[in-house]
């Protein structure tokens, strides 16, 4: 949402002419030509035009636009729909372009509001706020037109409904990624870390174990004291194999987090320049950018990829918008497998979290302070074991 309290026609004009299919007005009274001028250049684009004014002198007397205009064109293809309001003062000052993005506030479209006036303009594209202005021009379709688009203005809710749900859960997936990888590398750091500081005290403290448990087996040779032996003599062995592999796990999880952070940049930059993706004036440049990303990806050079998604979220080279699906179909597929993507990583993320180290990660406000006490412990132990 943006506010307006100074330039505001230029900024009407801009938001004019990004339109591409409808441009809905409902202003008391129109007598800028620079506003006129651009809605003629928008049906020549094809652009649906409807406009709801104040039947009076302001508007239609000789000094007013030429609004026959609108309502013809030159190849017959598309007209304006003028609607005159008489009844009643029909003081709005609102228009919808492509029914999803909403200008309104004290700004009418006449001359004086743009040289003389304080006044003032709201941009939306938030559907909470868009909805009740396609009802409202609904209404006075309706009543004062005798017509009415309210099957297309639902479909067309539906649409925006859609797209801005599936933003809100591409943002929060995004989100739930990257705080599941944050996680991720925490505990594998303090893993490495415990493994670096304690290690060799658990492992002298299961060799002990084992010398311990062995003479005292032979010893008394009682049976319950030779499976005891057996029982810390598989307790170490498992340790070993343990540690063994995770000496080999960390060597693997660096060449794994060198391919995770290459696969997060190649994941980004096909979102935003697969060719099934984007208009079809930019197919074959999108499909050279996306095999370019490919080759960058498969001889994992880091550089290439990086410079190739500055470049596409500059808007440099092509972006992913969901705004441009309107496939309904489409749409609600796509929502419902992100809907099950969010669901998957939450259940990843409760699961991490119920890690033993993850609990004593976020226990300790420093790791060093575990490791200290932990060593502490251990040492004592080992001590006491000696003496045994």
């Amino acid at each position: 949402m943006k506010t307006l309290f100074e330039n505001i026609r230029p900024v009407i004009c801009q938001e004019l002419e990004k339109a591409t299919s409808s441009i809905y007005v409902a202003v008391a009274w129109f007598t800028d030509p620079i506003l006129f001028r651009i809605l003629e250049q928008k049906l020549k684009e094809n652009v649906q035009i409807r406009i709801f004014l104040v039947d009076d002198e302001i508007n239609f007397g000789s000094y007013g636009l030429d609004f026959s205009k609108l309502e013809r064109t030159s190849n017959g293809t598309n007209e304006a729909k003028i609607h005159k309001i008489a009844e009643t003062l029909m003081h709005h000052k609102f228009c919808i372009i492509d029914k999803k993005t909403v200008l309104t506030g004290s700004y009418n479209w006449t001359k004086k509001a743009a040289t003389k006036n304080r006044e003032n303009l709201v941009i939306t594209e938030e559907l909470e706020y868009v909805k009740p202005y396609l009802e409202e021009f609904e209404f006075l379709s309706q009543k004062y037109a005798g017509i009415t688009n309210k099957n297309e203005l639902g479909a067309n809710l539906k649409i925006v409904s859609l797209q801005q749900e599936i933003k809100f859960l591409e943002e929060i997936i995004s989100q739930l990624e990257t705080e599941k990888q944050s996680i991720e590398q925490k505990i594998n750091h303090f893993i490495h870390l415990l493994h670096l500081r304690l290690g060799h005290l658990f492992k002298k403290l299961i060799e002990l174990k084992e010398k311990v448990a062995e003479e005292i087996a032979v010893k008394t040779e009682k049976q319950e004291d030779y499976q005891n032996w057996q029982q810390v003599k598989s307790d170490k062995e498992q340790f070993e194999s343990t540690f063994e592999s995770y000496k080999q796990k960390m060597v693997s999880n660096q060449k794994k987090e060198k391919v995770a952070s290459l696969k997060k940049l190649y994941h980004e930059i096909v979102k935003r320049c697969h060719p099934d993706k984007v208009q079809p004036k930019h197919e074959k440049a999108a499909t050279e950018l996306f095999k370019k990303a490919q080759r960058a990806f498969e001889e994992g050079n880091k550089e290439v990829l990086n410079d190739i998604l500055e470049k596409l979220e500059k808007g440099i080279a092509f972006d992913y918008n969901i705004e441009s699906i309107n496939d309904i179909e489409f749409l609600e597929q796509l929502l419902l497998k992100l809907q099950k993507k969010e669901a998957e990583l939450l259940e990843e993320l409760e699961n991490l979290q119920r890690q033993q180290e993850w609990k004593i990660i976020t226990t300790y406000d420093d790791v060093e302070v575990y490791f200290s006490e932990q060593e502490i412990l251990l040492s004592k132990e080992l001590k006491n074991m000696s003496y045994e």
